[in-house]
């Protein structure tokens, strides 16, 4: 039986540590069941306390070891509201660096601009100067940044340390109070629990013995009543049958008298119809045929014979009617006579029953009154469980601030990876500026193609000119010849810049990632500073070649 409970309840106890229960018990024979299930359930009630107490120890000694460590290893704290104020938003706020206006100056400082045409040059020495600048600028710039957020966020880890270690100790304090007064209220719970249910296993027995009575009575009782009711019903069905044979004797009777009082009745009203028949033919003289007269007699009989059949059926519903009547009106006073009997029967029951009732709301009552009791032990008890429940709501606390660390981490990488989506957007921004740039260089080719298509026209229309004509050609070929050069000259600076920027670049960029992560907003900036130059740059040299077709 005790090892029965142990299993059901999952309860599992060491033979080394605090509790020794040996897992089988040898009672002496002879003793009643009531005992044995008493000190079974005392015993199991008492391992269940020690267990209680033991796991508490362990768990105190735990977090005591483990505040130890906590306190031994760290040294300068940071509280925890330190980042309300406002002077840790000032120092923990990142300022943006003024690297636009730095690549700006440089860039500005190394560009050469001729007096003639006004163009912007850069040589290689300087281009590649330039982008060092930029890529160191933007190393240094990450690097700040990365120290800034690693010291705010080692405060903040500090400071949540030093809680949790406060936390831990008002714990301990709190628990080695708590420990004298839960070994006293253990104790006497204990007696108070021995001394109940030594009391509520006598009354236990007495209620048994009890009900058994109860039980033995409410059978005689039940076996009394069916015997006397199969009794009564066999006697009333015998009685019901011979009413049954009588009435049917009865209804034979009436149903010969019945019908050979309608022949009569029939056989003068046939008589009747045909003398009148024959009186109206004589007064009408009617002649009839030997056929028509033996199909009116044909007529004449089954009519009869119909009406003869009426009456039968007549007769007999108003006989089956009379005879079921007459049964109903038996079976109903019989039944009604048995319901009566019946019901003197369930009032006796009844009263029965009344007195089995108020006999076992005594004993609820009494049942009462104990299960009172054990709920002022299950109040206690429950005491105890709020103080560990307490010790878990401490535990989860210390898991919170884990997550929510964690989930800064995660919004810091989130912002990391907008960051990269933002830089990919612009670059895709520059190549559409890039694109728009080639398709300024051939709109620059249809224009030129269109001056040519109005020169022609014009030399056709000033062909009597001869001398203007020769001019007028010459100085077409002159313009057509420098504009090839200016061409030219333009697709071989197109084609070095492309080859200068791709040839340089490629290893610096690779100089660059190696070093540090630069942030995408400032590569973004650097670029769009290239290509706006470069779109200045291409649009002068369009308006100078214009300029001197005109």
């Amino acid at each position: 039986m005790f090892n029965a409970l142990q299993l059901v309840q999952g309860i599992k106890f060491d033979s080394d540590g605090l509790v020794n229960v040996p897992h089988v018990i040898m009672y002496p024979e002879g003793l009643p069941e009531v005992v044995l299930v008493h000190a079974e359930v005392v015993s199991l009630v008492q391992s269940l306390q020690l267990e209680m107490l033991a796991k508490l120890k362990g768990q105190v000694v735990k977090r005591m070891e483990f505040a130890v460590k906590e306190r031994s290893r760290m040294t300068d704290m940071v509280p925890m509201d330190l980042w309300k104020k406002q002077g840790i938003h000032e120092s923990a706020t990142i300022q943006e660096p003024p690297l636009s206006e730095n690549l700006i100056s440089e860039l500005l400082r190394n560009v050469q601009e001729k007096e003639d045409s006004n163009e912007l040059t850069i040589s290689k020495e300087a281009l590649l100067n330039y982008l060092q600048f930029t890529g160191n600028q933007c190393a240094r710039n990450n690097r700040d940044l990365h120290q800034r957020y690693s010291i705010f966020y080692e405060s903040l880890l500090s400071s949540s340390q030093k809680s949790m270690n406060k936390l831990e100790l008002e714990n301990s304090q709190l628990k080695t109070e708590l420990e004298g007064e839960k070994r006293a209220a253990n104790i006497k719970m204990m007696f108070e629990m021995h001394e109940k249910l030594q009391m509520l296993l006598s009354e236990v027995v007495g209620f048994r013995a009890f009900l058994h009575h109860l039980i033995t009575d409410r059978r005689h009782q039940a076996k009394e009543i069916r015997e006397e009711v199969s009794r009564q019903f066999s006697q009333t069905a015998v009685n019901i049958f011979a009413f049954c044979y009588q009435q049917n004797s009865l209804f034979d009777t009436f149903r010969t008298r019945l019908y050979q009082q309608a022949t009569d009745q029939i056989a003068t009203i046939r008589n009747r119809t045909f003398m009148e028949l024959l009186a109206i033919r004589e007064k009408l003289n009617i002649k009839q045929s030997p056929c028509e007269r033996e199909l009116s007699d044909e007529l004449v009989q089954t009519r009869n014979e119909f009406a003869e059949q009426e009456l039968k059926l007549k007769t007999m519903k108003a006989l089956e009617w009379w005879r079921r009547a007459t049964v109903k009106n038996s079976l109903t006073k019989q039944v009604n006579e048995l319901t009566f009997q019946l019901a003197n029967k369930k009032i006796k029951l009844i009263t029965m029953n009344r007195v089995g009732k108020e006999r076992f709301d005594q004993m609820d009552a009494l049942v009462k009154k104990l299960q009172e009791q054990l709920s002022s032990s299950e109040r206690e008890l429950h005491i105890l469980y709020q103080i560990s429940k307490k010790d878990f709501m401490l535990k989860n606390s210390y898991k919170q601030e884990l997550d929510k660390k964690l989930q800064v981490d995660a919004e810091m990488n989130k912002v990391r990876q907008m960051q990269e989506d933002k830089f990919q957007m612009d670059k895709l921004e520059l190549e559409q500026k890039l694109k728009l740039a080639q398709n300024s260089t051939v709109l620059a080719t249809t224009k030129f193609e269109e001056a040519s298509a109005n020169f022609n026209k014009n030399t056709r229309l000033l062909q009597q000119q001869l001398n203007e004509e020769k001019r007028y050609k010459k100085i077409a070929i002159d313009r057509s010849i420098n504009l090839q050069k200016t061409v030219e000259a333009y697709e071989r600076k197109l084609g070095m810049s492309s080859s200068l920027s791709l040839s340089h670049l490629l290893p610096l960029l690779a100089d660059i990632s190696t070093a540090q992560p630069v942030s995408p907003k400032k590569e973004v900036r650097t670029t769009r500073l290239l290509v706006s130059f470069y779109d200045m740059s291409v649009e002068g040299e369009v308006r100078a070649d214009e300029a001197g077709f005109k």
